[in-house]
């Protein structure tokens, strides 16, 4: 049996109360929001502000990510077991994090790539304002 070793301040103790795997769908889609306002905000204290971009985008990802695959296991497969949902959704949010932090490099190329495009626009518009 897969059992969580602490109660991540009494919010799993409040879902096993309640009983519903739909809850923690409901957390893992739309609590990421604010959570990752949260998240951004103690980044941006500490100082890692290099890595509040990637860690950003991993949490909105894993919001689609964990609906695409806790609510067919919740449908098909009747998922009851709330400490099993939490483990689930907390490997789809590490996951996806990790995800954005190994490709960093690739993110800043991208972004880069669309900053020099608009750079370039705005100068082609002076140009042929001036003419």
């Amino acid at each position: 049996m897969i059992t969580i070793p602490f109660s991540l301040f009494g919010f799993t103790d409040w879902l096993l109360y309640r009983g519903e795997g739909g809850l923690v769908i409901m957390f893992a889609t739309f609590g990421m929001i604010p959570t990752g306002i949260v998240v951004a905000l103690v980044m941006r204290a500490i100082g890692l502000k290099n890595y509040i971009a990637p860690v950003a985008f991993g949490m909105m990802s894993s919001m689609f990510v964990s609906m695409i695959v806790m609510i067919p296991m919740l449908l098909m497969f009747g998922l009851s077991d709330i400490p099993k949902a939490i483990l689930i959704w907390m490997v789809v949010v590490v996951s996806c994090i990790i995800f954005f932090l190994v490709n960093i490099n690739y993110i800043d190329i991208w972004n880069s790539s669309l900053e020099g495009k608009e750079l370039k626009n705005s100068i082609k518009s002076k140009k042929n304002k001036a003419k």
